[in-house]
């Protein structure tokens, strides 16, 4: 969930070379609504192309014995498989324009870039669950967001 090291493109947006995003933990909590939305969207879509794929990996193996409809719908597969790649792609790109990151589309979680306490971190949400934690970089441990940060507006420095 970090941005890679090193020197940037010298085409780079400006928004890139300004360094990383850092979104508050309220302004976080007020994207759920769209991002829960954007999430559930991803989660079904990658449910929807994983099934696809196990169906097409089935038919190209036994291609040569296919009858007529088999065949049929060997090449339908192929085709909803581009059009879904394509949907979540979309989906994807759209929750990177509000600075989200999809972490992991089978349980629905995403990241929210911030900094605390001077590090790289994120506040992660899940699908279904009220209440976000938070992670450093590169750390899979999620952790509580201690109550003091939803008293004091600045937490990370």
């Amino acid at each position: 969930m970090s941005r890679p090291k090193g020197k940037r493109a010298a085409g780079a947006t400006p928004k890139e070379r300004e360094g990383p995003v850092s979104v508050s933990l309220e302004l976080s909590r007020k994207m759920i609504p769209l991002v829960s939305k954007i999430v559930a969207e991803i989660h079904d879509l990658y449910t929807e192309l994983t099934k696809l794929e196990t169906e097409q990996v089935d038919l190209d193996r036994r291609r040569h014995g296919l009858d007529w409809p088999e065949r049929s719908r060997r090449y339908h597969v192929a085709e909803e498989l581009r059009k879904v790649q394509h949907k979540l792609g979309d989906a994807v790109a759209e929750l990177e324009q509000i600075n989200v990151l999809i972490v992991d589309p089978v349980i629905g979680e995403a990241a929210f870039p911030t900094t605390i306490h001077g590090r790289q971190a994120y506040y992660v949400w899940r699908m279904g669950n009220h209440e976000m934690t938070w992670c450093y970089a590169n750390e899979a441990e999620r952790r509580s967001i201690p109550a003091s940060w939803n008293r004091d507006a600045v937490h990370s420095s």
